[in-house]
């Protein structure tokens, strides 16, 4: 969830390299952030709460060869100057920057001080520093040291130190993703590619469990259970500066909205030729499962009713983080289906590994290339949807989706059919995001800009649509929403239906209109405002956004895009950033 930026060169540059590099790693989510910039013997660091554009002394930056970044989003310890990397070691030899939780921080906390080590910070950031200068006075050398204090501390972590003895700089991944930018001038250690794409796309990755010393014109690579040195390859990065940037548009979100008809093409172009495979995988296996976290969680849903109901494939989805309660389930014969944006979420890489060691076999669906979750894969389908920087999702949204989809009508005996369908979506989505419907979204926005409370009701293949749909009403507009599945009303929802309340009605041309609709009816006579997407209109409708009639399968995408604008527009109206959500980060990797 944290940011991570350093830059190790042979020029000056360093502190403006970091700082513009920090600013590309805003979209993870961050409350603070903070620079140690070394020159020499001297050290100039800089902390702030708050946003990095709001620095005003960007032109006064100081000067140095060697520069650790960090963008905080608060784990441990409140959000402050004191609590924001970079850390000092206790004596002050080691500075520090981290991302990820050390679970078994207070433990040695009171160890160290009980050794004479204190903190200054609330952080468990500087547990792993100070562990390292005590652990250096019994180590001939660094490697050994920092193996002691991998082995020691517990939970998902990466960390860049330098070594202000030395001037050496050590990078090290215990869980959270962690990558070399090899540049024409120097190195970066990055959490994910976007500080240093403009400049290089030559890039290392780290595995777990690997540490590397990083000098301005190399590095070397050991391992981190045994400290044998390990040869690395050079990855090419498939992106453009230009994914990276607005283009024109007034934000991120809206940018990728737009570009996901395209980005069906592109996922259903690229993995025509995996399809065989991924079928041959899920046909073989006994127990089939799907999973991810946020948003994907809500894609896994979905994606099991598109097996069940296309393929007649039993299977069962849930919660990533909830793996535990199916894990005594997984065996040799046992097929993992994850979802992830980033390939790097904390509870999907830990079911993956859970299930792993029962056996399990993983297939994939990822954004992110060269992410831990693809190479954790037995087989992975890549997304291909391009670079998404808004928190919340769109493009890696629908374009599982379509893959999913895909993939259920491959294992029905029906790959053309599939493709077909997708092509169509695609087409019709370009359409919409063209069409008068998005000027009615917008008013719509305007009507209802001030309720605290929407609701999205589907029935079939439909309610996971809901549930995603709440999902984007909630991180974007910050306003109460809920996905309800619509017999459930009057179970318990009919409850909160007052006057005025809008409830946004998913519609398709399926077995379950008539039913939808009589929920529909069950609202409105409560007073419930009814928001109609649908390829039809009705006179339940108070508001009605028209959709393309492709059919049950071709519904979810359809019906979602518009939802996606609602929640874009009604941002807007309620004055919030769409690119970043409140208290959320883009990727979360820590559970």
């Amino acid at each position: 969830m944290c940011g991570i930026c350093v830059y190790i060169g042979h020029d000056n540059s360093a502190s403006g390299r970091v700082f513009e590099g920090l600013k590309k790693l805003e979209y993870r989510g961050y409350d603070s952030w903070g620079m140690a910039v070394f020159s020499g013997n001297r050290v100039k660091v800089i902390k702030r709460v708050g946003k990095i554009h709001d620095f005003s002394e960007r032109k006064n930056l100081p000067k140095g060869k060697i520069t650790l970044g960090h963008t905080r989003w608060a784990t441990q310890g409140i959000v402050s100057e004191k609590n924001a990397h970079p850390h000092f070691s206790c004596r002050g030899r080691f500075v520090i920057v981290h991302n990820g939780i050390v679970e078994n921080y207070q433990d040695l906390k009171r160890k160290l001080t009980a050794a004479g080590i204190g903190s200054v910070s609330e952080t468990d950031t500087e547990v792993i520093v100070n562990l390292l200068e005590y652990e250096m006075t019994k180590k001939q050398n660094m490697v050994d040291a920092l193996i002691s204090v991998t082995q020691i501390i517990q939970g998902r972590n990466a960390f860049v130190i330098f070594d202000r003895v030395e001037k050496t700089v050590w990078a090290v991944k215990g869980g959270s993703p962690l990558l070399l930018g090899i540049g024409n001038d120097g190195i970066y250690v990055a959490s994910d590619f976007s500080p240093f794409l403009a400049e290089t796309k030559r890039a290392v990755f780290f595995e777990n469990n690997e540490l590397a010393q990083v000098l301005p014109g190399g590095f070397r690579f050991f391992s981190a259970v045994d400290g044998q040195q390990i040869k690395k390859e050079i990855t090419f990065l498939d992106y453009s500066e230009e994914e990276i940037t607005k283009q024109g548009f007034p934000h991120f979100f809206i940018k990728e909205v737009k570009e996901q008809p395209g980005a069906l093409l592109t996922s259903l172009k690229s993995n025509l030729g995996n399809i065989d495979r991924a079928a041959e995988l899920v046909n073989n296996a006994e127990r089939i499962f799907l999973c991810g976290a946020g948003t994907a969680g809500r894609v896994a849903v979905l994606g099991s009713q598109l097996l069940s109901r296309i393929a007649g494939c039993f299977n069962t989805a849930f919660v990533a983080s909830e793996f535990a309660t199916y894990l005594p389930f997984f065996n040799q014969k046992s097929l993992l289906i994850t979802i992830s944006q980033s390939g790097e979420t904390a509870d999907t890489l830990e079911a993956v590994e859970q299930a792993k060691r029962k056996g399990a076999q993983i297939l994939s669906i990822v954004n992110a290339a060269g992410s831990s979750l693809m190479r954790e894969s037995d087989w992975s389908f890549p997304m291909n949807a391009g670079i998404e920087k808004a928190v919340a999702s769109t493009k890696a949204t629908t374009t599982p989706i379509a893959l999913l989809t895909l993939l259920a009508f491959n294992m029905a005996g029906q790959k053309e059919k599939g493709e077909v369908l997708i092509k169509k979506i695609s087409f019709r989505l370009a359409k919409f995001l063209d069409s008068d419907e998005i000027e009615k979204i917008k008013l719509l926005a305007k009507k209802i800009k001030l309720q605290e409370n929407i609701y999205i009701i589907g029935r079939g293949i439909s309610y996971p649509t809901a549930l995603e749909c709440a999902i984007k009403l909630q991180e974007l507009a910050c306003v109460h929403a809920e996905g309800i599945a619509g017999a459930e009303l009057k179970h318990y929802a009919l409850s909160l239906i007052q006057k005025y309340v809008p409830t946004i009605v998913l519609v398709p041309n399926d077995e379950t209109k008539a039913a939808i609709l009589g929920n529909a009816a069950e609202i409105k006579l409560r007073g419930g405002r009814i928001i109609g997407i649908a390829p039809e209109n009705n006179f339940l409708f108070e508001e009605f956004i028209k959709v393309t009639d492709l059919g049950e399968f071709g519904s979810p995408i359809l019906n979602l895009v518009p939802v996606q604008l609602l929640a874009y527009y009604l941002t807007l109206e309620r004055g919030f950033d769409p690119d970043y959500c409140r208290n959320l980060a883009k990727s979360v990797t820590v559970k």
